[in-house]
């Protein structure tokens, strides 16, 4: 099966506004020619690092997280792999 048919298989999630800021700084702040494995580490590091070290936008997503019982957890923190593998909207 090719890329492009793997891709229309997905369906961009719909994320909050919190996931939105915390991405455009870590592009912003980070960003080079290979953005999504910047954002996967910088994901990977949010989920893994103690808070105290978080920025804002960190603390706001890694909120979001923790909000939600820990099924949602879990659905929260696949939604935010698929949004950095394949693109998002966001939350009106």
């Amino acid at each position: 099966m090719n890329k492009t048919k793997i891709m229309n298989r997905h369906v961009k999630p719909v994320m909050p506004k919190v996931f939105d800021e915390w991405y455009k700084d870590v592009i912003e702040s980070y960003g080079g020619t290979n953005t999504r494995k910047t954002l996967s580490i910088a994901f990977n590091t949010l989920l893994t690092v103690e808070s105290s070290i978080y920025d804002e936008f960190e603390s706001s997503l890694k909120g979001w997280f923790v909000e939600s019982d820990s099924i949602d957890d879990l659905d929260r923190i696949s939604k935010c792999i698929d949004a950095i593998r394949y693109g998002y909207e966001v939350e009106e």
